[in-house]
């Protein structure tokens, strides 16, 4: 199974599957969200191109991408990794 781009990096608004991306290059495909001892989440390398905000009357983290690379209905499995560094 390969990873399939998440967002785009190259400033186009078009989807993948309309205009080709390459991952690495115009495109990324994976998020790094990272939780301090102190139990402080932030999104590693947030940019432009993709950000993370907390709703504290619900307690959700929504993660947004300024130009989505698929659409959420062509995305089958999603992998979550967890490590302790």
């Amino acid at each position: 199974m390969s990873p399939m781009p998440l967002y785009r990096t190259d400033g186009r608004s078009s989807l993948c599957s309309s205009a080709p991306c390459n991952i690495g290059t115009t495109a990324e495909s994976d998020v790094v969200i990272q939780v301090s001892s102190s139990g402080v989440v932030s999104l590693s390398d947030s940019d432009q191109f993709h950000s993370m905000s907390f709703d504290d009357t619900y307690g959700i983290y929504s993660i947004r991408f300024t130009e989505s690379a698929q659409l959420a209905a062509e995305i089958n499995n999603l992998i979550i990794q967890s490590s302790s560094f």
